[in-house]
């Protein structure tokens, strides 16, 4: 295949382009066979574009014992304007017979914040979570939520367990208390506030697990707040 690559783009003389979807199919292969795609790519004439679920491939480009590490430029696919997810969830939503009570597909779209990995993942949960009726409830909703928040990509998770000392401290309470303010921070964990500001830069840049918005900082995967939430309480009451 790469021989006809390379045949094509020398008889053309024209820039040839692969794409290659669902890229992370190919994991399954093993590094041997990874090891010689990489070698294959790196060598072609074509240049190559592929597709693949985020949160699994992230974490084979960061892993800096993996083949493809930090081997691609990438690019996120971030939230969708609201009124397409919408259109989206209403067009899957008549394929498979399934309805929405009043404000349920608002609350999807508020939680997964027009993500498509967190708006197709919470919507599947609501449709098999409806099942016979196919009838989207507000219980329902709560129980898909609550049970996606456990289905978050690893890459946060591990973000997350390896903030330590003041950072972890700043992001719990970035979570729990839903703080939007640097001021409101520092009282409330006994610092000042340019520290802070300081520590939630670094989270921004260093960690990616919080944004600014205008002067607020927010956690930027409403998930994962729910999910630092759920453990907190857990461990507390363990406690």
């Amino acid at each position: 295949s790469f021989e006809l690559i390379n045949k094509i783009a020398f008889k053309s003389q024209k820039k040839v382009i692969i794409f290659l979807d669902e890229f992370q199919e190919l994991f399954s292969f093993g590094d041997q066979f990874l090891w010689a795609l990489r070698a294959k790519i790196a060598s072609s004439k074509a240049s190559f574009v592929v597709s693949s679920s985020w949160h699994r491939f992230k974490e084979e480009l960061i892993n800096e014992k993996r083949p493809f590490f930090n081997f691609f430029e990438t690019y996120e696919i971030k939230a969708v304007p609201r009124e397409d997810a919408r259109k989206y969830l209403l067009k899957r939503a008549r394929k498979f017979n399934l309805k929405f009570e009043a404000l349920v597909l608002d609350k999807i779209l508020d939680v997964s914040e027009c993500k498509p990995f967190y708006l197709q993942l919470l919507a599947l949960k609501c449709y098999i979570l409806s099942l016979p009726r196919k009838i989207v409830t507000p219980d329902i909703f709560e129980q898909a939520l609550k049970e996606t928040i456990n289905s978050i990509p690893s890459h946060l998770i591990g973000g997350f367990e390896k903030l330590r000392g003041k950072n972890k401290e700043v992001f719990l309470t970035l979570c729990l208390y839903d703080f939007k303010k640097p001021s409101e921070i520092a009282q409330k964990i006994g610092m000042e506030p340019k520290n802070v500001i300081v520590l939630l830069s670094s989270l921004i840049k260093d960690h990616d697990l919080v944004r600014k918005e205008e002067t607020n900082y927010v956690v930027a995967d409403k998930f994962l707040k729910e999910y630092v939430k759920q453990q907190y309480i857990a461990t507390e009451l363990n406690n």
